[in-house]
């Protein structure tokens, strides 16, 4: 089945549908807005996250080593165990990482984006420590998603349709109070699907920023982009 094509009707939009629908586009007559400062896709704190795994971690240690719990409950426990000491690690190491450095900005010319149009992008960041940088990346990317139920399974299908790597920042010392800038003009291709949100089906323009350090994990991040069902000049 095409992602294109509607899946057959589910008898209820999924139940994550109001995480993931997207309030599109500004109301008709309404004008479009100029260098706005884009909000990450994830927004959980993580010092909640830490928190949040350290009991997890310590409430499947606790039904791990109960040696009254039942086979099914150790390995329960051991799935919880994994997944609070996987989630704590992770949130630790982005702790650690903002300690060194502020978040990353990213700056859009406009907003939304007209199917053909060149737009571009403003990177910013600030460091606190000092380190060798690797490279600031950033991916202008399109996911295509299906979403539908075939008996009591709800099924879900997604496609990269589009991808492509801009250089925003390339490999250097950086000194403690530096403030790296970056700049790159993008293009949304003329052929491409304008942002679409649906019970049943999606599509979603994205920015991945990706900030990679010499001897630390690489730092990414997805940004929402819009773009309007509408061509550049029309």
């Amino acid at each position: 089945m095409s992602l294109h094509e509607s899946p057959p009707p589910a008898q209820e939009p999924p139940d994550d549908y109001e995480w993931w629908q997207l309030e599109l586009f500004p109301p008709p007559g309404a004008t479009r807005q100029h260098h706005v400062v884009l909000e990450p896709y994830s927004r959980r704190p993580p010092g909640l996250v830490f928190a949040l795994g350290i009991l997890a971690a310590v409430f499947g240690g606790v039904a791990t080593l109960e040696h009254r719990s039942g086979l099914t409950q150790q390995v329960m426990g051991a799935v919880v165990l994994f997944a609070g000491t996987a989630a704590t690690a992770r949130a630790w190491w982005i702790i650690r990482t903002q300690r060194r450095s502020g978040p990353p900005r990213l700056v859009v010319s406009v907003q939304p984006v007209f199917i053909g149009e060149r737009f571009t992008v403003r990177f910013e960041q600030f460091y606190r420590r000092r380190c060798s940088l690797q490279h600031v990346a950033l991916y202008l990317r399109c996911v295509e998603e299906a979403r539908w139920q075939k008996g009591e399974q709800r099924l879900r299908e997604q496609v990269e349709i589009h991808a492509r790597q801009h250089l925003l920042v390339p490999a250097r010392e950086v000194a403690p109070g530096t403030r790296l800038n970056g700049k790159v003009e993008l293009c949304v291709p003329d052929q491409a699907m304008h942002s679409f949100s649906a019970p049943h089906n999606q599509v979603r323009w994205l920015l991945e920023l990706e900030i990679a350090v010499a001897g630390r994990e690489a730092y990414r991040e997805q940004f929402p982009l819009l773009v309007a069902p509408r061509r550049v000049g029309s």
